[in-house]
């Protein structure tokens, strides 16, 4: 008696240990199963992160190229402006000195007009004599 039951008590036990072996092999293969998608979920954070610090690097070289863009727009209408006022005081000194030509345009205009008025007189004296 004790032996047969020593016997179910040790067909138990192989029967408990051959489902356990189940149970842990297919624990294993689940195990095996996340640790691979979980390498995948890595590798796919690992891409975003690259593209993400890809777009920052492209990013930062478009500013870059706007901010030169900018200055170099900058130092030109810097430029342009120094243009414009050297202009401006040119036009303001030919504006002067055609001033100053019509002024003794209208100064010989009124010596003519003494000389030919000098002239009718002396004209109307001789007619008289």
């Amino acid at each position: 008696n004790k032996l047969d039951e020593r016997e179910k008590i040790l067909e138990k036990i192989t029967a408990d240990n051959a489902q356990l072996r189940k149970d842990i092999s297919i624990a294993d293969e689940t195990i095996e199963k996340k640790d691979t998608e979980i390498n995948k979920l890595v590798c796919s954070i690992s891409e975003i992160k690259n593209e993400i610090n890809l777009g920052k690097i492209e990013q930062e070289v478009k500013c870059t190229k706007l901010e030169t863009e900018i200055k170099k727009d900058q130092e030109d209408i810097s430029c342009q402006t120094t243009e414009l006022q050297t202009l401006n005081c040119s036009l303001a000194e030919a504006n002067k000195a055609v001033n100053e030509k019509e002024t003794e345009l209208i100064h010989l205009r009124l010596l003519v007009d003494e000389e030919e008025t000098a002239i009718k007189d002396k004209d109307g004296a001789y007619q008289e004599l």
